[in-house]
C-alpha cells in the first residue's frame, strides 16, 4: 500500500499467537521516511454473527460502502433490516461538514440533554468500536455503550477524533448510547461498528475491561 492506495481491510486470525507486531518496513522507492496508519487496528475475539455498521449523518449525505445510515430519526424499524434510532428526534443537529475526504468522519450528530441512541440486537456480546469528533468545530465528550464508559469529559480540537473498541454485553435486546450528564451537544457520534463476538478466555476479566485497543 502507499498513500495514492485505497484502502483495504485486513482481518488475520491470532489464535495461539504470543507476541503480536505491527510493523512498517521499506516500501521498495527507496525513500526512508516511510510510516504507516494501523487505521483502528483491533482485537476482538471469534466473530459469532453478522456485524452491523452505522453512520451518524444527514438523510441527505452520501453513506459511505457497508454502513447504514441514522440521519437523527426517532427509534423505529428502518426497513434495512435493523431497527434503531434516537429516544427524541435528532435530526435538526446532525451534520455533514464537507471537509473531510472520509465521510465517516465528515459527518456526525450531537446529543440532546438526556437523550439516548438505541440498536435492537439479541442479547449477547458485541465488540463496539465508536468514532467521535468534529472536523469544523471544538467539542468535549462523554459517551456510554451500555453503561461502559467509552469517554469522560474529553476535549477535541476541530478535525481531531477518536476511535475505541470495547465488548459490552447487551441483556434487554437493545444496545443503548448515552452521555450521562453531558450537555447539550456534547457528545458527537461519527459512527458505530458492532461485531458479535465470543469473550476472549484468555483474558480473565469482566466485560468493559477488555478495551480492544490493547489495554486494560
Amino acid at each position: 500500500l502507499t498513500g495514492s492506495s485505497a484502502s483495504q481491510k485486513v482481518d488475520v486470525s491470532v489464535v495461539g499467537v504470543q507476541v503480536l507486531r505491527l510493523v512498517v518496513g521499506d516500501a521498495g522507492n527507496g525513500n526512508g521516511l516511510d510510516h504507516a496508519n494501523w487505521a483502528n487496528a483491533r482485537l476482538i475475539g471469534d466473530q459469532t454473527g453478522n456485524q452491523i455498521y452505522v453512520n451518524f449523518q444527514t438523510a441527505a449525505a452520501p453513506i459511505p460502502d457497508g454502513y447504514l445510515a441514522d440521519a437523527g430519526l426517532v427509534y423505529a424499524n428502518r426497513g434495512n433490516g435493523q431497527s434503531y434510532g434516537w429516544s427524541t428526534s435528532h435530526t435538526d443537529v446532525a451534520r455533514d461538514r464537507e471537509v473531510n475526504p472520509d465521510q465517516r468522519i465528515d459527518t456526525l450528530n450531537q446529543f440532546h440533554v438526556g437523550a439516548a441512541w438505541e440498536l435492537a440486537l439479541p442479547n449477547g456480546v458485541y465488540a463496539v468500536t465508536m468514532s467521535i469528533g468534529d472536523p469544523s468545530f471544538t467539542s468535549t465528550h462523554t459517551l456510554n455503550v451500555e453503561g461502559v464508559s467509552f469517554w469522560d469529559n474529553l476535549t477535541l480540537n476541530a478535525s481531531e477524533f477518536r476511535q475505541r473498541t470495547m465488548l459490552v454485553a447487551v441483556a434487554d435486546g437493545r444496545l443503548t448510547l448515552d452521555q450521562g450528564s453531558g450537555p447539550e451537544r456534547g457528545a458527537r457520534p461519527n459512527y458505530i461498528e458492532i461485531i458479535p463476538t465470543s469473550t476472549p478466555a484468555q483474558f480473565p476479566l469482566a466485560l468493559g475491561d477488555f478495551d480492544g485497543n490493547s489495554q486494560v
